[in-house]
């Protein structure tokens, strides 16, 4: 019985000994950019179909910015508090007065909770 026992033991220590064997590298490219990997994966354009509302593929900031909303107004709002890991704070003010007053009192806390801002 201690033989069974001797023997499967010096098994089970060869079996370790042989996955932790040296790795072998299978390809490096020194950096070099993957994108050539991932170009048999682009959809055909021919294929893509045409939605008239869709965000174009390339936006600047003078595309996307002033952000206008006929719907907003200035006024005070009850904070929202959310568990949302990983997404930095944000805030929204408009160009009037109340704005103004509300940035210029609140600046330092918003930038010690790396809040950002957008204005509308």
């Amino acid at each position: 019985m201690q033989y069974k026992s001797f023997f499967l033991s010096l098994v089970c220590l060869g079996a370790v000994v042989q996955a932790q064997a040296e790795l072998k590298v299978i390809g490096d490219f020194g950096g070099e950019s993957a994108v050539r990997f991932y170009e048999a994966l682009q959809p055909d354009e021919s294929m893509v179909q045409a939605y008239p509302n869709s965000v174009p593929s390339t936006l600047t900031e003078a595309d996307i910015l002033p952000v206008i909303s006929h719907r907003m107004t200035p006024g005070q709002i009850q904070p929202v508090r959310m568990n949302l890991p990983g997404m930095l704070p944000i805030f929204l003010i408009g160009t009037d007065n109340l704005s103004k007053n509300w940035l210029h009192a609140n600046y330092n806390y918003l930038k010690k909770i790396g809040a950002m801002g957008l204005v509308v």
